[in-house]
């Protein structure tokens, strides 16, 4: 089942040449709910045009942060 909802970027960091770590927070729940292996696609806008990126969740169950 495909829902959308609004996440925001609390943190990031390199952590390889071309790895990067982000930490993203969903302020409308108290627990985001996730499977394991589950993915996010992410959606927004970058030099005026619309992009969208799929991200594995890498996060431990629990709070609204993935």
């Amino acid at each position: 089942m495909v829902q959308k909802t609004e996440a925001r970027l609390v943190a990031w960091r390199d952590i390889g040449p071309e790895v990067r770590h982000f930490l993203f927070e969903v302020p409308q729940v108290s627990h985001f709910e996730f499977a394991p292996g589950q993915f996010v696609s992410l959606s927004g806008e970058l030099g005026g045009k619309s992009i969208t990126r799929a991200y594995s969740i890498a996060s431990p169950p629990g709070g609204n942060r993935f």
